[in-house]
This record gives structure tokens, C-alpha cells and sequence, in this order.
């Protein structure tokens, strides 16, 4: 098991106890309710009524019985507070862990997208190959296979008919900088320079960094945002989101949906 899913399970056996405190407080409130309803019930008005002095001693004996459930109840609900905000503050500390680790990891990543498969069941040292073809296409100087620690095709989650996306790892930052600043050459590229025949089409052809799920899900958000304010740029770059709603407009900088959402608060 990886340092990764050791913190995802210790968070999430955190966030079980948090539900199970929740439901232990909401049993507490309708118990409390419960005892409430006792003393106001219409029984309990008809022996006042028929008894006198007796229905005095009747509803001061409610009284005090609730009393006391009433103590035991804040008693129980103020432990049960100070446990969920711990365990909310261990969550929080959790989560920011995951987030550094896979940002470190992530950021050796490049995320190749629109490139056609070599073969239909493409090996990891074809896939390699693809990508070193692709780099020296773009002139790429000084990148070799030991500056790739692998290359792997994932799962497109999109409907349209394209090649599944290749993440290409580096085993080193500058490496993969080179490759990134290549990018304004694609449009440049031939479809022969990576080995497919004149008319093969490589026009969806993009280089991206590969982003971790917390931030492709606030990059995802935040192009809502864009489009619903009319706002002209969102784009990613070193862990963040940037929003721009034209080109001489301040740049708006998010690192979390909580600031996305204060940020539509705000407006």
C-alpha cells in the first residue's frame, strides 16, 4: 500500500466516525425533543387539572427529570462537538498531505493528448517510443529514454471517438520543461515525423501538465465559472487555477472550491 492510500484510508475511517458522530448527535436532539413533548402533552395537562396540588408535584418532577436530561444532554453534545471539530482539523491535515504528495508526483507528468495509438493493443515501450518520436518532432534537445521514468495511455472519460490521453512521467523537472515550452511547435507537426502515413490526422494533437484530480475538478468548476460570468481565460499552472476576464483584467488566482465558491458569493 502506498503513502497515498494509507492517508485516503486513515481519512477516510475519519470521515466514518465523523457520520457516526452526526447520527449519535441527532439521536440525542430528538431524545431531548421527546422529553420536551412529556411535560406539554395533553395527558399530563388533564392530571394537572383533576389533581391539584398532586399535578404541581407531577409537573415539578417533569420539570426537574428534563432538567437534568437537558445537563446530560449539552454535557454529551459539547464532547461530541470538540471530537467532530478534531477529527474535522485531522481530515483537513489529511487531505492537505494527499494533496502535496500527488502534487509533487504529478508534477514530472505530461499529459499528451489527441495522439493516435501505434498499434491497437500499444505496449508502455511503444507508447515510450511515441513520445520520444513526438519530442524529437518538436526539436526537443537533450531528452532521452532515461529522462522518462514511464509513458501509459488512460481512459478518455469523454464520449467523442479520440485516442485514450498518454501521461508521459519524467524522471526529472527540466525535462519535462523543455517539452512544455515546446508546445508552440505543434501546429508545426507533420503526421510522418511520428511514423503515420501524410493524411493521418493528428490535428488534436496537445501537450497539458497533468493535473491532480482536486485540481482537474477546480479547473473543471472554474471553466463553469468562466462561462456563465463571461470571463475570457482559466487556465492551470503551478497548482492553481487562473481566471481572467479580459486581457488587461487582474488575474483572479484559486487554489480550492471553497475560494471558488467565495467567489461566486461575492458577485
Amino acid at each position: 500500500m502506498t503513502g497515498n492510500e494509507k492517508l485516503r484510508k486513515e481519512n477516510q475511517s475519519l470521515r466514518n466516525e465523523i457520520a457516526e458522530l452526526k447520527e449519535k448527535l441527532q439521536k440525542i436532539s430528538e431524545e431531548f425533543s421527546s422529553k420536551k413533548a412529556e411535560l406539554t402533552k395533553p395527558d399530563a395537562e388533564k392530571k394537572m387539572s383533576s389533581e391539584g396540588a398532586h399535578s404541581l408535584e407531577f409537573v415539578s418532577s417533569k420539570y426537574d427529570d428534563l432538567v437534568a436530561f437537558k445537563d446530560e444532554a449539552v454535557k454529551q453534545f459539547n464532547q461530541l462537538f470538540t471530537r467532530v471539530a478534531e477529527i474535522s482539523i485531522l481530515c483537513d491535515r489529511i487531505a492537505k498531505s494527499i494533496d502535496s504528495l500527488e502534487a509533487y508526483s504529478y508534477q514530472f507528468n505530461v499529459k499528451i493528448v489527441g495522439m493516435p495509438a501505434t498499434t491497437q493493443n500499444e505496449t508502455s515501450d511503444q507508447t515510450v517510443a511515441l513520445c520520444l518520436r513526438l519530442f524529437e518532432a518538436l526539436g526537443v534537445e537533450d531528452v532521452s529514454l532515461n529522462d522518462i521514468d514511464i509513458a501509459h495511455r488512460i481512459p478518455s472519460r469523454s464520449a467523442w471517438n479520440r485516442p485514450n490521453a498518454i501521461v508521459c512521467k519524467f524522471t526529472r523537472r527540466p525535462a519535462k520543461g523543455k517539452v512544455m515550452a515546446a508546445r508552440r511547435r505543434l501546429e508545426k507537426l507533420e503526421a510522418s515525423q511520428l511514423g503515420f502515413p501524410d493524411d493521418f490526422d493528428i490535428s488534436h494533437i496537445n501537450l497539458y501538465d497533468h493535473l491532480t484530480p482536486r485540481l482537474q475538478e477546480l479547473l473543471f468548476e472554474s471553466k463553469k465559472y468562466k462561462n456563465a460570468n463571461h470571463f475570457k481565460f482559466c487556465w492551470a499552472k503551478n497548482g492553481a487555477v487562473c481566471l481572467r476576464k479580459t486581457e488587461t483584467s487582474t488575474v483572479i488566482k484559486l487554489t480550492s472550491l471553497d475560494e471558488l465558491n467565495e467567489l461566486r458569493e461575492s458577485r
